[in-house]
């Protein structure tokens, strides 16, 4: 899939966009061909394609655990020449996707409980949280080791985001697929396939 260019905003239109990780690392989202930035900008290529090197390891492990919806964005999906990270959420498994609250609950806690045998780097407990000095704040062990941070999103199950300017909760599908401090809607990537 070839991406549209950034919108008016900075970001990608509106929509779902499948792309493998290696589309991901031929896009323009990590060459930077075609962004027009400011005289003073430049785009932080080799940083962009050490994070999709490292998102490549975790969606392996997602993959492995059983894990195929994968979406990503954050400020790696925008103009922002050097993003602080890629952000993201991923469905567990096709099997939290069915039955009941309780089966689905049950299914997310075993892909959990085989993500956690892979690595701590899949709790997401406040314990997990340690202070980073470039963000001033705590982050967890994903992050500090990868600068990607993948949330798991089970329809039904609250994984939700307060949203302060509508003052009501979101679910994850919603709160990505907007701008963080304006609210206007946005585009996503969807990882596709194994490579």
């Amino acid at each position: 899939m070839v991406l549209p260019p950034f919108d008016e905003n900075g970001g990608l239109p509106t929509g779902d966009y499948v792309l493998t990780l290696n589309e991901l690392q031929a896009s323009f989202l990590v060459t930077g061909d075609g962004v027009k930035l400011g005289p003073d900008a430049e785009w932080a290529r080799a940083w962009r394609e050490k994070l999709v090197k490292q998102l490549r390891t975790l969606v392996s492990q997602l993959q492995a655990a059983g894990v195929t919806d994968i979406f990503i964005d954050g400020s790696f999906a925008t103009d922002k020449p050097r993003p602080n990270d890629i952000d993201g959420y991923f469905i567990p498994s096709p099997r939290t996707q069915t039955g009941s609250l309780r089966e689905r609950a049950d299914a997310w806690d075993q892909v959990r409980g085989n993500l956690l045998k892979t690595s701590a780097l899949w709790d997401w407990s406040p314990s997990s949280l340690s202070y980073h000095p470039d963000t001033r704040k705590k982050e967890r062990a994903q992050w500090h080791r990868f600068r990607v941070d993948l949330w798991p999103h089970v329809p039904g199950v609250i994984f939700a985001e307060y949203d302060a300017k509508a003052h009501r909760s979101v679910e994850f599908p919603e709160f990505f697929r907007r701008h963080k401090v304006s609210y206007v809607p946005r585009g996503i990537i969807r990882i596709g396939g194994l490579t």
